[in-house]
């Protein structure tokens, strides 16, 4: 049974080809990506003529409510922003009974290409300088109760020198509680729990990992023995204090200020000139 629902969810889910055309305005350039209940679309808006983010509600799953519930929410969340540096909402429409949404295109690199695939290197300076940039987005949204829920490298990204954050698929707005988060929320492994609980600190826990993750792209291991990133990495003391409040190994960050107050001292003094 498992096998034949499996087999008819890749027939329905399979993607539009390139040059295919959805409703007859957006042409599909590309896949992005696929998630859990959508696909995204590199498209080129005909009647605009401008390249645009096309998602797909997955065909399979549209009869489950909590899939149309992410979508929905999703659509709310991005047309209730405006900052430059968050992709803007477009349109939503249906074709051939299938749901659809737009947005903005970013062509910028993201932070997962850049370290592994571009070879990109940065120190402490950098990394938390890089922190502090994505922090002023982040306090925008939380500045509107919203939690993105997945800042991740994938989806935190450089355009032009311009930092931006994508993909507000998992995002909610502070005060959601509902069943459906909370069965999702006890089938998490702990680490996962942290990242996807609908609080501001569990943006702070990914944002740690996300330093960590810049951080190492200058490390260079000195044995085979695999030790913890506080014992690899040669952080200031300020540093690591930071990471391991944004992981909730200390007293976690609970506002968005506090934050970048602790950043602005390690940015700052690097800045001061003798």
């Amino acid at each position: 049974m498992y096998l034949v629902q499996s087999l008819k969810s890749i027939v329905l889910d399979r993607p539009f080809k390139q040059g295919a055309f959805i409703a007859d305005r957006y042409e599909i350039i590309r896949v992005l990506g696929m998630g859990s209940y959508g696909i995204s679309y590199l498209a080129k808006d005909c009647r605009q003529n401008k390249e645009c983010v096309v998602k797909q509600m997955k065909p399979s799953r549209r009869n489950l409510e909590k899939v149309h519930r992410s979508f929905e929410y999703e659509m709310k969340i991005l047309s209730y922003l405006n900052h430059p540096q968050i992709p803007s909402f477009g349109d939503s429409f249906t074709y051939n009974g299938q749901q659809f949404f737009t947005m903005e295109y970013i062509a910028g690199r993201t932070f997962e290409d850049l370290i592994f695939n571009d070879g990109a290197v940065y120190d402490e300076i950098c990394s938390f300088e890089i922190l502090r940039n994505v922090l002023e987005i982040v306090a925008y949204f939380h500045g509107k109760k919203i939690i993105h829920r997945d800042l991740r490298i994938p989806n935190i990204m450089v355009k032009d020198e311009v930092i931006y954050i994508i993909d507000f698929g998992l995002a909610r707005f502070i005060d959601i509680r509902n069943s459906d988060t909370s069965s999702e929320m006890a089938r998490y492994e702990f680490e996962k729990k942290l990242m996807r609980e609908i609080h501001y600190k569990s943006d702070f826990y990914a944002l740690g990992h996300f330093v960590l993750f810049l951080l190492y792209s200058s490390y260079i291991p000195d044995s085979k023995t695999e030790k913890s990133w506080e014992e690899e990495l040669q952080l200031s003391n300020q540093g690591h204090s930071i990471i391991r409040r944004l992981l909730q190994l200390d007293e976690p960050y609970t506002n968005i200020d506090d934050v970048v107050h602790d950043v602005d001292k390690i940015v700052n003094e690097s800045n001061v000139v003798l």
